[in-house]
């Protein structure tokens, strides 16, 4: 879509590396996250593939990762009753605790 394309080159202007290094949280930083965390990731993200998902979750201990089929980048847009309902779930799930 090119106006996809339009918006994603505004938001993050060459050298994109500089942006995505500025939004890249260190090793350090995600260690000291000590609750539940919920990874949702399409499987056919070519812009960040699902490995990238997989690394971050390594260094959660108590986040759950779920890869999506039929879904590149936009999870919520693409897979919005999904993503509606996984996240209903997980924040369901820690208010009931609450």
């Amino acid at each position: 879509r090119p106006d996809y394309h339009a918006a994603y080159r505004a938001m993050f202007p060459p050298p994109r590396q500089n942006s995505v290094d500025s939004l890249t949280l260190s090793e350090t930083a995600l260690a000291g996250i000590g609750c539940e965390a919920l990874l949702l990731h399409g499987r056919e993200d070519h812009a960040f593939p699902p490995s990238n998902t997989m690394d971050v979750s390594s260094q959660l201990p108590q986040a759950d990762v779920v890869l999506l089929a039929a879904c590149s980048h936009s999870v919520a847009f693409e897979r919005t009753g999904t993503f509606l309902a996984l996240a209903d779930e997980f924040f369901g799930a820690h208010l009931a605790r609450q």
